[in-house]
């Protein structure tokens, strides 16, 4: 047996630790890898307790119903819930662990959607791996502030957690991932060159027309509005924190004639450039 645990209570025992005084408190974490020998473990504590198979199987009883969980299952377990579950070392089974409590957990698991079911399925993926890793590397090392850092990362693995399911119930592609997912990225990296649509339909094999559509149905805007809409965000971003002119800024987003930049700005946020940086420059100076 393969076996990395990571403390933070270092008295953690096999009854848990509650730890009320913070929103959310991590106990301990680890990765498991059975090889050869049978495990069985029979128990009830008082903190959380969620696995992630990621090989082989598990064999747990839940609601006094023998289930045979396979790889890519998240399992969920609730303070005080019985937990009853045995491995074993043919099916060499992996998996991720980790302990957790505080006073703030069940408003986020309630908010996540995962408090319905114990056993949830997302297959195999590996944000939810790596998000693990840095959580046991975290406690292992203990650099200055490590607990807020393993919480962030904690959170995120739920928030990961529940949007995989959400798709998968949806039926929805997860937008990073898609076709329009990188395309949207594209976007963003090169806003200020006057690509035209086809370029981005290209991009990911598809015809201008059939892009279009799709990529509307994802964001309920044509492309070229959306690609407008990053330039006018970068604009306010850099009337407000620079003090370049409007003819760079115009250059920076893209815009080669100012004039039409200026068209453009005002059609989308009711001001020119030089009226919303006047506007933007009383009221902080009102907040002095």
């Amino acid at each position: 047996m393969i076996y990395n645990s990571a403390h933070i209570k270092e008295f953690d025992t096999d009854k848990g630790n509650l730890e009320n005084a913070y929103p959310y408190f991590i106990n301990s974490c680890g990765y498991i890898k059975f090889q050869s020998k049978n495990v069985s473990i029979h128990r009830s504590r008082v903190d959380y307790y969620m696995v992630y198979l990621v090989n082989g199987a598990g064999y747990y009883k839940i609601n006094g119903e023998q289930r045979t969980v396979e790889s890519g299952s998240i399992i969920l377990y609730q303070p005080h819930e019985e937990q009853d579950y045995y491995y074993l070392g043919e099916d060499n089974t992996e998996l991720y662990w980790i302990h957790f409590t505080g006073n703030s957990v069940a408003q986020l698991l309630e908010s996540l959607e995962l408090t319905n079911r114990n056993i949830f399925h997302v297959g195999i993926k590996t944000e939810l791996i790596q998000l693990f890793e840095k959580i046991i590397n975290e406690i292992h090392i203990k650099n200055f502030r490590y607990h807020s850092v393993c919480i962030g990362y904690f959170i995120n693995l739920l928030s990961m957690l529940s949007r995989e399911l959400y798709a998968r119930r949806e039926g929805a592609k997860p937008l990073k991932k898609s076709d329009i997912g990188q395309c949207i990225l594209k976007m963003q990296m090169e806003y200020q060159y006057d690509h035209p649509v086809s370029y981005y339909a290209k991009s990911i094999n598809l015809s201008v027309c059939r892009f279009i559509r799709k990529f509307k149905s994802v964001t309920n805007v044509p492309p070229l509005k959306y690609i407008e809409k990053i330039k006018m965000d970068k604009s306010k971003e850099l009337l407000i924190d620079t003090d370049l002119t409007i003819n760079e800024i115009s250059d920076v987003v893209g815009y080669n004639d100012p004039f039409y930049f200026s068209k453009v700005f005002k059609r989308n946020t009711g001001l020119t450039p030089t009226a919303f940086r006047k506007l933007i420059s009383i009221r902080n100076y009102k907040k002095t």
